[in-house]
């Protein structure tokens, strides 16, 4: 241990012994890329005017100069940009420590720089005392005595529709400028289009007009142009006018509308075209009516819109028996426990006979000596919708039933011989009629209507199940796929055993007994830290001082 921290203490000695040398190579630029660029206005003070920035490392601004080409002067005092005048910009850029611009031999140096990725050029480089610098030098175009206009907005055109008739009020958002000449053109057939003309179905149109420019003012040479919100075309531009066109997609051929079937949204049912999708009209869902298992279907178009409710249908026909606790008529609909009664003993027989409710004929106390004859009932099995029954034994004696043959676990509540629905398993296929389609269970094949939605045609073809347009309506459900026809096996995630604690005393560093202090390790490697920056730090003046 003992020599391992000796043989640091050396390599950490040398290593800061050689940090003068290092820190006397500077790093070379020979890029420089400036960010800001503003072409100077009439009018304008040149005072902060460029307000530039740089992402490059090891350099800083030093000065920004401007000089009046056209004048021969540089600007000073409150000086203004004037029109008609060329300018240009000497930009000093200064190297921070340990930096250097490079090759500057004889002050030329072998740099590049750019204004927002304009070239600039590079005028002068030299060294003072320990200071690198370059300056930097763009010249901008004259100074304009018009105005540039670069967008022009148009709007108040009607588009194109059938049987309507050309559209010429037309104007400009812009002050600077001013439309007119608005002229049209059927591109199908190839010729001008007359302000009593009427647009047809199948055919495309364009659109084109003329912008001038206000006195004052000069198109850009890029100028972009829009109408009413769509991006323009500009041709012929001779910087006081321009030429813009727009032009239309084709119109569509008139038809007379088909209606569908009613078709449902939810809130309500309505029809559509089925050659254009064009709304045709629609109504609220009316009739029906909601049982306790069933809800209330539109009679129009079919829509389960109103809830179940608890108006149950008691089978008044039978009693059933709820145990030793009541007995009850079931719903028709849902089976639900409808007319709630306590049994009621019947008339005394033999004494010691079994005493029997008059109403369900539940055994309430049992005959004397009553020994029970179990007879095993049959599991019903779920449905998707319907609750099941597990297996059970009953007594023929005495109405008990029980889990086991055995007699020995007596079933307290029927309940839990329930078994509950096991739910739709929606399918890979879709059923379609003309007009929508669903999926479908997979199990007992029903229409699942949660599921339903429109055709989204494409070609005449509906891109999610296989109907076309010109299909018949199917009335049965058409399989894309085969449905899965089993129910789903039930899977547990394997158990995964907790990962081993981890020693934290494992992490603690090596240790020796009879090595030095913590305190005296800091110590020593402190006073070799500034025993070397402190060497550092002296071999830099004597090199200051030399160059000076």
């Amino acid at each position: 241990m003992k020599k391992r921290l000796l043989s640091l203490i050396l390599c950490l000695f040398l290593a800061i012994g050689m940090l003068p040398s290092v820190a006397c190579a500077a790093a070379e630029i020979s890029s420089i890329s400036l960010k800001g660029y503003k072409a100077p206005e009439a009018g304008k003070s040149f005072q902060n005017y460029l307000a530039l920035t740089t992402e490059d490392a090891g350099m800083s601004f030093y000065a920004v100069d401007w000089y009046d080409e056209t004048a021969g002067r540089f600007l000073n005092g409150s000086d203004t940009f004037r029109e008609g005048h060329v300018y240009s910009v000497q930009i000093w850029m200064e190297a921070q420590s340990g930096y250097s611009f490079k090759c500057i031999n004889d002050n030329t140096p072998n740099v590049t720089a750019t204004l927002d990725g304009r070239a600039m050029t590079v005028t002068k480089a030299f060294e003072y005392k320990a200071w690198a610098m370059v300056v930097l030098n763009y010249t901008f175009p004259a100074i304009s005595s018009n105005q540039e206009i670069r967008t022009v907005t148009a709007t108040g055109l009607t588009a194109p529709e059938e049987g309507n008739t050309p559209d010429y009020s037309l104007t400009v958002a812009e002050n600077s400028c001013s439309a007119s000449g608005v002229t049209w053109t059927d591109l199908t057939a190839g010729e001008a289009v007359n302000n009593a003309t009427e647009f047809k179905g199948g055919r495309a149109y364009r659109v084109r007009f003329a912008v001038t420019a206000n006195p004052g003012y000069v198109f850009s040479q890029n100028v972009q142009a829009s109408l009413d919100g769509s991006r323009a075309t500009v041709i012929n531009n001779s910087g006081q006018r321009i030429d813009v066109v727009f032009e239309f997609p084709a119109l569509a051929e008139a038809h007379t509308h088909t209606p569908s079937a009613w078709r449902t949204t939810g809130a309500y049912h309505y029809k559509a075209c089925t050659t254009c999708g064009d709304f045709l009209e629609q109504e609220d869902h009316k009739g029906g009516v909601a049982t306790c298992n069933e809800k209330g279907k539109c009679t129009v178009c079919g829509y389960a819109y109103i809830e179940t409710n608890e108006n149950h249908t008691p089978d008044t026909t039978k009693w059933v028996a709820r145990g030793e606790m009541y007995h009850f008529h079931p719903c028709k609909g849902c089976g639900a426990h409808c007319d709630v009664a306590d049994h009621i003993p019947g008339p005394a027989g033999t004494p010691g006979a079994a005493v029997v409710c008059r109403d369900c004929g539940y055994v309430i106390t049992p005959a004397k000596n009553h020994e029970h004859k179990l007879t095993l009932v049959a599991e019903v099995e779920p449905t998707c919708t319907e609750s099941g029954v597990n297996a059970y034994y009953t007594c023929s004696g005495c109405s008990e039933k029980f889990y086991d043959a055995q007699g020995a676990e007596k079933i307290a509540d029927e309940e839990d011989l329930t078994i509950p629905p096991q739910g739709h398993h929606i399918s890979n296929g879709w059923g379609f009629d003309e007009d929508t389609h669903w999926r479908i269970c997979a199990w007992c094949k029903a229409r699942m209507t949660e599921t339903e939605m429109e055709h989204e045609l494409q070609d005449g073809k509906c891109t999610t199940c296989e109907f076309e347009g010109t299909a018949p309506t199917q009335t049965a459900p058409v399989q894309t796929t085969d449905p899965e026809t089993t129910a789903p096996a039930q899977t547990t995630e394997p158990e995964t055993a907790d990962p081993e604690p981890t020693n934290p005393e494992s992490a603690d560093p090596e240790t020796e007994e009879g090595g030095l202090p913590l305190w005296a390790l800091l110590l020593i490697g402190l006073v070799a830290v500034a025993a070397g920056v402190g060497g550092g730090i002296l071999v830099l003046k004597l090199s200051k001082k030399k160059r000076v």
